[in-house]
């Protein structure tokens, strides 16, 4: 770095660094944002493989022939499918914007800046939660499609014991 070229300390090891660093070359500290921008990225690889199974799924009951493809089941798994992806795509987009912003990458990320982003992302994730929903509905209808009782009641109950797992570990 040049005398003339602006620089600051590095938060943890006070070494000069550019201001739209990522990283400091000494200590390897890393913007607080970029913490947040892996975050975002494994959520659009979360979705986005979510949105491919979802729309797969939909093209593979769509081949159903005969009467059994206007049972109940397969309609509601389709619409709940259809709607959970279109859901994906729509989280896909936006964390792809926050990853776009460029206060992520640097060092020097003003504090109110982080923190308004973290709040988006948190916002974001929420949605995500929400956004599972549809494909929960559909796996549970799905259920009952293949034998009314035995596997729609199992895959009922398991989501039941799955979402009271996730009640007890968010309590503590």
């Amino acid at each position: 770095m040049t005398p003339e070229e602006p620089s600051l300390p590095c938060p943890a090891c006070n070494h000069q660094v550019h201001p739209s660093a990522e990283r400091c070359m000494r200590c390897g500290y890393r913007a607080p944002g970029g913490r947040v921008r892996e975050l975002l990225g494994s959520l659009v690889f979360v979705a986005s493989i979510l949105a491919g199974f979802g729309l797969a799924s939909v093209v593979q009951l769509a081949s159903i022939e005969g009467e059994r493809r206007n049972d109940w089941s397969i309609l509601i798994t389709a619409g709940c499918w259809i709607c959970g992806s279109v859901f994906m795509l729509a989280i896909i987009f936006v964390a792809e914007m926050l990853r776009g912003n460029e206060d992520l990458q640097r060092l020097d990320c003003p504090e109110a800046s982080h923190q308004r982003l973290l709040q988006q992302t948190q916002t974001l994730l929420t949605w995500f939660t929400v956004s599972l929903l549809p494909f929960v509905v559909g796996i549970i209808t799905l259920g009952f499609f293949f034998a009314p009782l035995l596997c729609g009641v199992c895959v009922l109950v398991a989501m039941v014991a799955g979402a009271w797992m996730g009640w007890i570990l968010r309590l503590s």
